[in-house]
């Protein structure tokens, strides 16, 4: 497999989720494990049955074995179908059996509950708690795409290419097409700093940053629902286990965990089958985009469960759920290393601040705006321009500037408008306390996606302006410039739609 290929086989796309029954039965096999081989002279009995018993050992010659026995989860003793009482004589030392079971149960309901998933009153994030995220990034990289190769449909051989927005890039080609007849001295100035390459590089790259951002809560859906698949595994070979170890049999090596593997596929993650989008994206182009800001996977947590002693087994057990609350950690880690990434990559440094600018980020275009007649009618040769020629492109070029502007805006809200009952910030209080999630970082990184979206609509708005007042002498009003724009927008977009087909 080449490098930049994905491995779709590693995804999990059918989730286990491990129960709050599933906690009680590890409980229950806990404490078989404690009572039967921790409890001195315990010989049969199980939290199943509902018993445990216990032969006494002869305190003298005078005093036979005694037949014991301590109800669960009463924890109640009885001898001979009888309640013991006190008895020195006995020498025996009844402990408190309900004490055990409710220090096992409690530790079990303590740590591990919160771990469940939500829909279990736990804390853990289930992996479809992303879908609504997903759609709307998916979304966002779709209509920012400018080359039209921005979906892909179905794998290898049968990979299908669909286009995204179809509008914004033939705006720009019409840009350039208008731009490139005019020959003013101005005119070629906005060509140079407004014109259509410029625009397709800035589009590119708030597509880029919009894919990081698809990639990493498309990844984080991929860490909830490797984590519980994990976790689930984790409950139910330690209370295998457990109940093993309680009649005397050997215990399982234990597994590594797969929760890294969420970084190491990130690239390909948006392919995820949750029925709210297709694939966007080849694998090879997203890998290419993400690659340059994710780091690499951290090294996965091993745990094997020592079953030499129920101390032994017991300490094992918690390791590795500290070990699995450690590998979310560490991979959201990865993640929220990709965000700052890709922020620092996006905005502007200023000392130890990052300035957040428009993707231009160009001077003033001061020899197109306050330029009169003389810039904007004549060419480098002081040679006059075909007025009619020009003032009929300025303003055709005006409304595809006003359409980009509107477009952009439009994703802002759209990124903006995410549901809130689906926020970013993703977390749960395990085994160990705290919580995890890369909420800063990737709340960050898609407010400057926004930020640079709405700065860029307004800075193509603001050229679809000076275009206007150029043509009017700079004597137009802004509600005149604004009626005029609206009305040229609409008749650019009606036509372009025309041509292209699109209803």
């Amino acid at each position: 497999m080449a490098d930049d290929d994905v491995n779709f086989s590693n995804y999990e796309s059918s989730v286990t989720y491990t129960t709050s029954d599933g906690l009680d039965k590890l409980a229950e096999a806990m404490i078989d494990a404690y009572m039967r081989r921790s409890v001195p002279n315990v010989v049969d009995g199980s939290c199943k049955e509902g018993r445990f018993e216990i032969i006494t050992p002869r305190v003298t010659i005078n005093h036979q074995s005694d037949r014991l026995y301590v109800s669960y989860p009463g924890g109640h003793w009885t001898k001979d179908g009888g309640l013991i009482g006190d008895d020195p004589d006995l020498g025996y030392d009844y402990f408190d059996a309900a004490g055990v079971y409710t220090q096992i149960k409690s530790d079990v309901d303590t740590y591990l509950t919160p771990m469940l998933s939500k829909g279990e009153g736990g804390q853990a994030p289930q992996a479809d708690d992303f879908d609504d995220q997903i759609t709307v990034l998916q979304y966002a990289i779709q209509e920012l795409s400018v080359s039209g190769e921005v979906r892909t449909t179905g794998d290898e051989a049968e990979t299908s290419v669909e286009v995204g927005n179809v509008l914004v890039p033939e705006y720009i080609s019409e840009i350039e097409a208008e731009l490139g007849d005019l020959d003013g001295m101005a005119v070629i100035r906005l060509r140079e700093l407004y014109g259509a390459n410029r625009i397709s590089d800035v589009m590119t790259g708030l597509h880029a940053l919009a894919v990081v951002g698809g990639v990493l809560v498309a990844g984080e859906a991929q860490v909830w629902a490797r984590y519980h698949r994990d976790f689930a595994k984790l409950i139910d070979t330690a209370t295998a286990d457990f109940h093993a170890f309680s009649e005397g049999n050997e215990v399982s090596a234990g597994e590594i965990f797969d929760v890294v593997k969420s970084v190491a596929d990130a690239s390909g993650l948006l392919s995820l089958p949750k029925g709210v989008a297709n694939v966007i994206g080849k694998a090879s182009t997203l890998y290419g985009i993400v690659k340059g800001f994710l780091p690499a996977a951290p090294a996965p947590y091993q745990y094997t469960l020592d079953g030499s002693s129920y101390q032994a087994l017991g300490t094992s057990f918690w390791k590795a759920v500290g070990g699995l609350v450690e590998d979310v950690g560490e991979t959201e880690a990865a993640f929220a290393t990709c965000a700052d990434n890709a922020v620092l990559a996006a905005t502007k440094p200023d000392g130890a601040n990052r300035v957040i600018t428009t993707s231009f980020d160009l001077v003033n275009p001061t020899e197109f705006l306050n330029a009169g007649e003389h810039g904007i009618y004549t060419n480098v040769n002081g040679q006059r321009v075909n007025v009619a020629i020009t003032d009929a492109a300025l303003k055709r070029v005006s409304g595809r500037y006003e359409l980009i502007g509107d477009h952009c805006h439009d994703v802002a809200k759209k990124l903006e408008g995410a549901p809130e009952q689906s926020a970013w910030s993703r977390g749960f209080g395990g085994a160990t306390g705290g919580a995890f999630g890369h909420y800063a970082s990737f709340d960050g990184m898609v407010d400057i996606l926004v930020a640079l979206l709405k700065n860029n609509g307004d800075e193509m708005h603001a050229v679809g302006e000076k275009c206007i007042l150029v043509l009017h002498d700079f004597h137009a009003t802004d509600a005149e410039i604004r009626k005029e724009l609206d009305g040229l927008a609409q008749e650019v977009e009606d036509q372009t739609k025309e041509d292209k087909g699109v209803v």
